[in-house]
Protein backbone atom coordinates (compact mmCIF):
# COMPACT_ATOMS: atom_id res chain seq x y z
CA UNK A 1 0.00 0.00 0.00
CA UNK A 2 1.46 3.32 -1.08
CA UNK A 3 0.38 6.49 0.68
CA UNK A 4 -0.05 9.60 -1.40
CA UNK A 5 0.25 12.94 0.38
CA UNK A 6 -1.62 15.88 -1.07
CA UNK A 7 -2.22 18.07 1.93
CA UNK A 8 -4.02 15.12 3.51
CA UNK A 9 -3.05 11.48 3.65
CA UNK A 10 -5.02 9.05 1.49
CA UNK A 11 -4.90 5.31 0.99
CA UNK A 12 -4.79 5.13 -2.80
CA UNK A 13 -6.24 1.60 -2.78
CA UNK A 14 -9.34 2.63 -0.83
CA UNK A 15 -10.13 6.09 -2.11
CA UNK A 16 -11.65 7.42 -5.28
CA UNK A 17 -13.43 10.59 -6.21
CA UNK A 18 -15.19 11.87 -9.27
CA UNK A 19 -14.56 15.59 -8.78
CA UNK A 20 -12.90 16.21 -12.14
CA UNK A 21 -15.52 14.37 -14.19
CA UNK A 22 -18.75 15.76 -15.58
CA UNK A 23 -22.05 14.10 -14.72
CA UNK A 24 -22.22 12.74 -18.27
CA UNK A 25 -18.74 11.22 -17.98
CA UNK A 26 -19.65 9.60 -14.67
CA UNK A 27 -22.86 8.16 -16.15
CA UNK A 28 -20.86 6.77 -19.09
CA UNK A 29 -18.34 5.24 -16.69
CA UNK A 30 -21.09 3.55 -14.69
CA UNK A 31 -22.82 2.27 -17.83
CA UNK A 32 -19.58 0.97 -19.33
CA UNK A 33 -18.62 -0.86 -16.17
CA UNK A 34 -22.11 -2.31 -15.75
CA UNK A 35 -22.16 -3.90 -19.21
CA UNK A 36 -18.51 -5.00 -19.36
CA UNK A 37 -18.64 -8.80 -19.82
CA UNK A 38 -14.92 -9.25 -18.97
CA UNK A 39 -15.46 -8.32 -15.31
CA UNK A 40 -17.31 -10.72 -13.04
CA UNK A 41 -20.52 -9.33 -11.53
CA UNK A 42 -19.40 -9.88 -7.95
CA UNK A 43 -16.15 -8.00 -8.63
CA UNK A 44 -17.72 -4.92 -10.20
CA UNK A 45 -20.82 -4.55 -8.02
CA UNK A 46 -18.97 -2.88 -5.14
CA UNK A 47 -17.42 -0.32 -7.49
CA UNK A 48 -20.75 0.33 -9.21
CA UNK A 49 -22.44 0.90 -5.86
CA UNK A 50 -19.69 3.33 -4.84
CA UNK A 51 -19.90 5.25 -8.12
CA UNK A 52 -23.68 5.53 -7.86
CA UNK A 53 -23.55 6.59 -4.21
CA UNK A 54 -20.91 9.26 -4.79
CA UNK A 55 -22.72 10.62 -7.85
CA UNK A 56 -25.95 10.78 -5.88
CA UNK A 57 -24.30 12.61 -2.97
CA UNK A 58 -22.52 15.06 -5.28
CA UNK A 59 -25.83 15.86 -7.01
CA UNK A 60 -27.38 16.68 -3.62
CA UNK A 61 -24.46 19.01 -2.97
CA UNK A 62 -23.57 20.66 0.28
CA UNK A 63 -21.44 18.58 2.62
CA UNK A 64 -21.54 15.47 0.44
CA UNK A 65 -18.02 14.37 1.44
CA UNK A 66 -19.00 14.46 5.12
CA UNK A 67 -22.08 12.35 4.44
CA UNK A 68 -19.97 9.76 2.63
CA UNK A 69 -17.45 9.67 5.49
CA UNK A 70 -20.28 9.28 8.01
CA UNK A 71 -21.33 6.14 6.13
CA UNK A 72 -17.85 4.75 6.79
CA UNK A 73 -16.34 5.33 3.36
CA UNK A 74 -12.97 6.87 2.54
CA UNK A 75 -12.88 9.84 0.20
Amino acid sequence: MEIIKTGRIYDKDNSMNLLNLSETEIAQLIESLAINPKIAEDEKEQTLNWLREQLSEQKIGGAWKRRIREKGNVI
